[in-house]
């Protein structure tokens, strides 16, 4: 499996537009946020630290559309190129061949929300630093999880259609849908505002497991 991965990596350093991609997706929504959470400020004056941080984790509409994105072009690369068939033919297993390529899909995934997390509430939100350790460790991990479900659960398009583009239009179709249709959850970071039952905003908590189950699936007799 290492020497697997380290053929992808090799593979992604030569593809350096891709972690370009990954870095301008991550600040393009850590701005949207932050533009988002200053407009509303302006309007209605300042938050405390806590509301404000609240908001701007809440602010995480465009992370499936960044995930479609990055599963077509990363994962679709070895279906578009045959790109998988050179490991295998060198002895290595699908399951290390598809394994590790699937890490790095997810250690990109991480990437993203942990660069979007920062710029966001290093840049538009006053005061953090002032808030308990407990409770930044707990809002961060939630929406590190809630990232990682959003965006891995598209990987299952390019990975069941395998060369169809058609398919991957379908993980951008999702992103797009769900851009248009999340709504606000600021009962997810603070719980004592009493907002109600909010079990139906943790959905993408399944999103990893089913993304990588359906991969799974689909890799497993994918044509290389």
């Amino acid at each position: 499996m290492k020497r697997c991965l380290r053929h992808h990596l090799r593979v992604l350093r030569s593809a350096w537009w891709l972690l370009l991609l990954l870095a301008a997706l991550a600040l393009l929504i850590g701005w949207e946020a932050a533009a988002a959470l200053g407009t509303y400020t302006r309007r209605v004056g300042e938050l405390d630290p806590r509301s404000a941080l609240a908001m701007a984790l809440d602010l995480r509409h465009f992370f499936p559309l960044a995930g479609a994105v990055w599963a077509a072009l990363w994962l679709g690369m070895d279906f578009d190129a045959a790109g998988a068939s050179i490991p295998v033919s060198r002895g290595f297993s699908r399951f290390q061949v598809f394994g590790s390529k699937y890490l790095l899909f997810l250690a990109g995934c991480l990437a993203v929300s942990v660069l979007e997390q920062l710029f966001a509430v290093l840049s538009a939100v006053p005061g953090w630093g002032s808030l308990p350790a407990p409770f930044l460790l707990r809002c961060f991990a939630l929406r590190l999880l809630l990232d990682l479900g959003m965006m891995s659960l598209p990987a299952v398009f390019p990975a069941w259609g395998r060369g169809n583009v058609y398919a991957r239009l379908l993980g951008i179709a999702y992103g797009l849908l769900l851009w248009r249709l999340m709504g606000t959850h600021y009962g997810l970071w603070l719980p004592e505002m009493g907002l109600g039952p909010l079990w139906r905003a943790l959905w993408p908590l399944a999103g990893l497991p089913v993304g990588l189950g359906g991969s799974a699936l689909a890799l497993r007799k994918a044509e290389l």
